[in-house]
């Protein structure tokens, strides 16, 4: 992604939490979510879906380069990430389910040939947390949980070779993961949320390392609902050699994401 786009978006979401604001009705204690509930649990369940790019290396048994499919290729390449995110929170416990799917068609370059490649990644993450906080701050409050589990994924890709030939390999494996989240609520039904994690290690069949960063503004018009929208950057790094082949995933997956909030107190 380029200077202009990251710039696009930074100046995007500005404006939306700006609309956000001046939108927001003057009464909104009854939508104000807490941090950390004070008695029972709170549960949570939002489908999410964007637009993604790639850039990054993949290998598909004997076929192996660089990979890229930007945000401006959506409208030839249907590039998505889609995601089923759920939680609970009880007053200071809590744990976080997070299964997401990437569908990646983009071009597979070697320096000699181009190879068309078809890819699918599946991850599932079960984390409990743990509520540092809150930490009031004049009309906000803030709070940080730590995170800590495992991240189940399944890799699947395809590469058709021209003038003729193909190749197909596939791979699952499991990371342990540990990372923390931040996030912000204003008087007005505003919530700010920054989650970050590494996982991998290099431990067993573990990717060497991945980095996963979600950022979201929520609007919250409803006690039972809450809209959107953020950014999400996926850094992995993982391969398996089998013989002369394997398979290799070398990236960074990135773009914007939307979503609705179900809540249940």
């Amino acid at each position: 992604m380029n200077k202009k786009q990251t710039g696009l978006i930074v100046k995007g979401a500005i404006c939306a939490a700006v609309l956000l604001w001046s939108s927001g009705p003057a009464r909104a204690d009854s939508r104000d979510v807490a941090l950390y509930p004070n008695e029972g649990w709170v549960w949570r369940m939002a489908p999410v879906i964007g637009p993604q790019s790639y850039d990054g290396s993949v290998r598909v048994e004997g076929q192996r380069g660089t990979a890229n499919a930007a945000l401006s290729d959506i409208a030839d390449r249907a590039t998505f990430q889609m995601a089923l995110q759920m939680e609970g929170h009880g007053e200071q416990l809590g744990f976080l389910f997070d299964l997401s799917f990437l569908d990646l068609n983009a071009d597979l370059d070697n320096g000699v040939q181009k190879t068309n490649l078809s890819a699918n990644l599946l991850s599932v993450d079960t984390l409990g947390s743990y509520g540092l906080g809150p930490w009031n701050m004049g009309t906000a409050s803030a709070g940080f949980e730590l995170l800590g589990g495992a991240r189940w994924n399944q890799f699947n890709a395809s590469a058709e070779v021209y003038p003729g030939g193909s190749a197909e390999s596939g791979r699952g494996w499991v990371d342990p993961v540990v990372g923390g989240r931040l996030t912000a609520n204003f008087d007005f039904p505003l919530r700010l949320e920054a989650r970050s994690d590494w996982g991998g290690f290099g431990v067993g069949s573990a990717t060497d390392l991945t980095w996963r960063f979600f950022g979201a503004a929520h609007y919250r018009p409803d006690p039972a609902l809450e809209f959107f929208a953020g950014y999400r950057i996926t850094d992995i790094k993982s391969q398996h050699q089998s013989g002369t082949g394997g398979t290799a995933l070398d990236g960074r997956i990135s773009g914007p994401m939307i979503g609705i909030t179900f809540i249940l107190e």
